[in-house]
């Protein structure tokens, strides 16, 4: 049985067609350099608790009705304004027993008309 599967085995590599195998870069020397091969994987183990943990954090602190709870103030720099949540009504039943109103978050830092808006 172990004679009919190393023949199997060598007959499928030989049909294989031999193609060369191309890469989507050129090799650099600094490629191999063991410090840059010990990187690989703690960036994944990085990019793994990046959107496992930390922006499932920041998405529930970050909620408008939470911000208070948790002191967040949210932070937006020129080029990354987000738009403000939508203004929601409160629920029609009782079934809440919290009154939190609802606070807008505040404006960005740097104003940007809407396309609108006359400019003066």
């Amino acid at each position: 049985m172990r004679q009919l599967l190393a023949a199997v085995a060598v007959v499928t590599v030989l049909a294989l067609p031999a193609e060369r195998a191309w890469a989507h870069d050129a090799y650099n020397d600094a490629d191999s350099q063991p410090l840059k091969l010990l990187s690989y994987p703690v960036a994944a183990v990085g990019y793994l608790i990046e959107w496992t943990v930390t922006r499932p954090i920041h998405f529930l602190v970050s909620q408008p009705t939470l911000q208070p709870v948790f002191n967040y103030q949210p932070t937006y720099n020129a080029f990354d304004t987000p738009e403000p949540y939508p203004q929601q009504a409160p629920p029609s039943s009782g079934a809440s027993t919290a009154n939190i109103p609802y606070e807008p978050p505040p404006p960005p830092a740097i104003y940007t008309p809407r396309t609108s808006e006359p400019l003066e």
